[in-house]
């Protein structure tokens, strides 16, 4: 069964891994999950779904994967539950990532 072991939507910061989750259900209505790690200088992508039942690491995030992470941490940044580097950090992760220059 797939979970990361916490709330459906967590963000943990107890080592210096901090992660967020999520659920939702693809264009076919088939459970997803996805886990987003958030550390040092990198955001790490982790995919599972009911179609493999199995996690999948290597799969690129689409750009609504991005902009569901970005939303989630501006959400958790006004909480205070983020810290601006995390965030930035995602921004930056995800204009590369897109193609989308900062200059």
């Amino acid at each position: 069964m797939p979970h990361c072991g916490r709330a459906a939507s967590c963000y943990h910061t107890a080592t210096m891994l901090r992660q967020i989750c999520w659920k939702e259900r693809d264009e076919e209505g088939l459970r997803r999950e996805i886990r987003v790690a958030v550390q040092r200088s990198q955001v790490k992508w982790q995919f599972w779904s009911e179609a493999t039942d199995r996690w999948d690491y290597d799969s690129p995030p689409s750009a609504a994967d991005w902009d569901a992470l970005l939303e989630r941490m501006e959400n958790r940044y006004q909480r205070r539950n983020v810290s601006f580097d995390d965030l930035q950090l995602v921004r930056q992760a995800r204009d590369q990532a897109l193609g989308q220059g900062t200059d």
